[in-house]
């Protein structure tokens, strides 16, 4: 079923919207929801104010980070700590320091419930 930018699809109990991101290889953002409760995801994206704004509606937001063309920790660590609380850090660079991050970084092997807090 091709995604088209300007309208959702529904695929079972999912409803899908994507969202081009600022990427030199194309990736796709995405917002997921099912139940009421909605999931975003960025993908691989450059810092963009616009599709953090789109992605704000989710209860939970996965947001990478990483250096080079890809979104700065920093610029995700200045934005509002009402977002931040519902967002988690993935493709993090090897040296990232987790423990000192105000963002979680997403855990390998944690469950993770859209709509409910940690």
């Amino acid at each position: 079923m091709p995604l088209v930018e300007d309208s959702a699809v529904t695929v079972g109990p999912f409803t899908l919207r994507c969202r081009k991101t600022i990427h030199h290889i194309p990736t796709t953002a995405f917002l997921i929801s099912a139940g009421g409760h909605t999931l975003g995801y960025s993908a691989d994206t450059a810092f963009d104010p616009a599709l953090i704004e789109w992605l704000s509606e989710a209860e939970l937001i996965i947001h990478e980070t990483n250096y080079g063309i890809h979104t700065p920790y920093a610029d995700l660590a200045a934005l509002p700590a009402t977002l931040r609380a519902r967002m988690r850090l993935i493709h993090y660079p090897d040296d990232f320091d987790l423990g000192q991050s105000v963002i979680e970084p997403l855990k390998q092997g944690r469950r993770y419930t859209v709509g409910t807090q940690p």
